[in-house]
């Protein structure tokens, strides 16, 4: 096993959050892979797991505090889908970030193949968000 701590994810988005459409994807753990030796194929499969140690909110806002959405959605091996959209799956919902001010959110969320972290913003933009963390396959 191999543990890369890292930057996991960026986004800026630039949409007022109305509906999970608005959503922009910060970071997706990936799914599943087979992998090879050299140049012949082997029995052998990549599956990572993730631990999000948090997730920075800063606010490029001259004036208003901003809100915030941060979503976390499990990926369905059965389905081979993420779930169904639900009220359930906010891990913060039109939270406030002062005007240029960053809030560090520490979260500790560990995650599985496929599960997915998005976020949003009420004002569609001066709000950039950045998770960090460590993949481990």
């Amino acid at each position: 096993m191999a543990d890369r701590f890292a930057i996991l994810g960026q986004a800026f988005p630039t949409v007022a959050w109305s509906s999970a459409s608005d959503e922009v994807e910060l970071y997706s753990v990936p799914l599943v892979a087979e992998g090879t030796v050299g140049s012949e194929p082997k029995s052998v499969a990549f599956q990572t797991q993730t631990i999000v140690s948090s997730i920075i909110v800063c606010s490029q806002a001259a004036v208003n505090p901003i809100g915030f959405y941060v979503r976390l959605r499990k990926y369905l091996v059965s389905t081979g889908a993420l779930d169904d959209l639900d009220d359930k799956q906010f891990l913060f919902h039109k939270t406030d970030v002062g005007p240029n001010k960053t809030q560090i959110l520490s979260v500790a969320l560990t995650l599985s193949p496929g599960d997915k972290i998005s976020v949003g913003t009420e004002t569609g933009s001066l709000l950039s968000f950045t998770a960090m963390g460590i993949e481990v396959t």
